[in-house]
């Protein structure tokens, strides 16, 4: 999860370069959610996507909410998943 507190959390996706760096930590490929705009839950495809979707479910509840979409990160940007 990031929560900085400064309400910027979910336009840190458009800084890619630095998500490289956690898609080599995560087991798959990095998935992310951005709920709302005071903060951002990642893990790996083989690691909690279905807690990941939960989080993200959650945008409705939240201040601020955005979206209720996962994003894949690739080395040439964020791929849209398809909503189960």
């Amino acid at each position: 999860m990031i929560h900085e507190g400064d309400s910027y959390e979910a336009s840190r996706l458009i800084l890619h370069r630095r998500w490289a760096a956690i898609a080599s930590q995560v087991k798959g490929d990095l998935m992310v959610a951005a709920p709302s705009r005071d903060f951002v839950y990642f893990t790996g495809s083989r690691e909690d996507v279905a807690g990941l979707r939960a989080l993200a479910r959650g945008s409705d509840e939240q201040g601020h909410a955005l979206t209720s979409a996962l994003l894949r990160w690739t080395p040439s940007g964020w791929e849209s998943l398809p909503h189960p």
